[in-house]
Parts: structure tokens; sequence; C-alpha cells
């Protein structure tokens, strides 16, 4: 699926598998997962996606209570285990951000596309040695509490973008409506570095709601922007951009 999307492109190591075969919940994982160590010893890329799709398929054989699903997460345990091993003991892989994501959940049926909590509560997870200044004494959730799920936080789908292009030190994508992560700020241990970013956040859903200069978010943006310059560390700048960013993203007005 990915060569065909991509014409002309042939990575180092490229196969073509078929993984749209449902009832296959070994042959893809197994292919990609031998592909794993040697890619990550390279040094001439920038980003790597592994995708397995066996869990998917595990969900829509068997639905979450399968046989087949804990085994199948034990296996991305270990993948995961091993990646982040090589993060931690290979130089060139030392400021890597490494992203755990499902691209959906599943409802009890293993079906998807609905509105259940198990359906569009997918789990997603930021791993790097460079989080560790974050680690709280929160731990990690080992079973479901009642029947709900239990998250660290739950951000929206949006606000996935602009987090990552903050952790990348990219820009962030025009048109983006998501806001930064306030959870991760405390990275950037100059406070001017957290308003600088969460300003680029506000900028650029100034840009995608096309406020104009006497609209209540412009003047208040501006205004922010005013006390930034006397004082660019201003934590009281940065906890009202967040505020009016929020109130912008979650409740917009025309």
């Amino acid at each position: 699926m990915s060569l065909n999307a991509l014409p002309g492109c042939s990575p180092n190591g490229s196969e073509g598998v078929d993984a749209f075969f449902v009832p296959d919940f070994t042959e893809v994982d197994n292919n990609v997962t031998i592909h794993v160590s040697p890619q990550l010893a390279r040094e001439d890329w920038s980003a790597l996606v592994f995708h397995f799709p066996g869990m998917d398929h595990v969900g829509h054989t068997g639905g979450p209570e399968s046989p087949y699903m804990v085994p199948k997460q034990q296996e991305m345990d270990f993948i995961i285990r091993e990646i982040y091993t090589a993060i931690e003991s290979q130089p060139h892989l030392s400021s890597t951000l490494f992203v755990v994501a499902g691209d959906h959940g599943m409802n009890q049926q293993g079906s998807h596309g609905g509105s259940s909590a198990g359906e569009i509560s997918p789990g997603m997870l930021l791993i790097s040695p460079d989080l560790k200044s974050l680690r709280s004494d929160r731990k990690a959730p080992s079973a479901p509490r009642g029947t709900g799920f239990d998250f660290y936080s739950v951000i929206k789908q949006p606000d996935i973008v602009p987090t990552l292009a903050g952790l990348l030190g990219f820009r962030i994508p025009s048109k983006s409506v998501g806001l930064f992560m306030p959870q991760l700020l405390s990275l950037w241990e100059d406070p001017s570095d957290r308003v600088r970013l969460v300003l680029e956040n506000a900028h650029e859903l100034l840009n995608v709601r096309g406020h104009h200069v006497d609209h209540p978010y412009h003047i208040t943006l501006q205004r922010i922007e005013d006390r930034i310059v006397s004082d660019p560390s201003s934590t009281e700048a940065l906890s009202e951009l967040y505020q009016v960013n929020l109130l912008d993203v979650h409740y917009p007005s025309d």
C-alpha cells in the first residue's frame, strides 16, 4: 500500500507485502520486525515509520477479548523495548522522539468507525530519554478501571500536530487547529522559549480563523504580545496565551 502511494520511491530494504489480508496476524508484523534493528542502526534517515497491522487484524477477527490479543500485545511490548533500548544505547539516536500510536480503537466486536469510547480513544505514547524530566509518581495503568479507559491525560486529535511540531523543532503547519500539550512546556527551561512556542500556536490559530483586526481574539492577542515585548519570559502572559488559545479552539466565535 505505502509503496503504491509513493511511486518512484524505493527505500533501502523495501519489499511489498499485503497488509490488508486480515486473517494474517504474523507475517507482515514479522516482516516489519526483522527490519527494525538494521534500520535503527543506519544514520541516513530523519524519520522512520514502522507499521504493525497484526493487532488490528486480531481485533477484526476476534475482538478485543480474542485469545490472540494478549500475545500480540506482548509482542508489541517487546518491539517497543527493543527500539527504546537502541535509543538509549546508540549515540546517533540520543535525540530521537519515539511515538507509539494507534490510528483507531475498536468496539467489543472488533470493529471501528463508530463513536463508542473504545473506538475513539486510541492510546499514544511519546517516548524519549529527554522526557525523563517530566517523570511523575503516577504509575502506568496495568488494568482497566471499571468500564472506562485510564490515561495519563487526554488530548484532542488535532493537538498531536502542533505538539509533534514543537517537540521536533518544526514550524506548526498552516491550517493546524490544535494546541500544543501544556504538560510538555516545562521541557523548555527558558520561559521565553515557552512563550514563543505558545505564541506561534496562537498566530496559527489566528490565521486559520481569519479573525479581523477588531475581533476580540485578535485584540487580546495583540495586548498579550505588547506585554511580551517588555517581558519575554512573562509567566502571566504564557498562562493567558494558553487560555485564549483554548477558548478559540474549543469555543470559537465568528
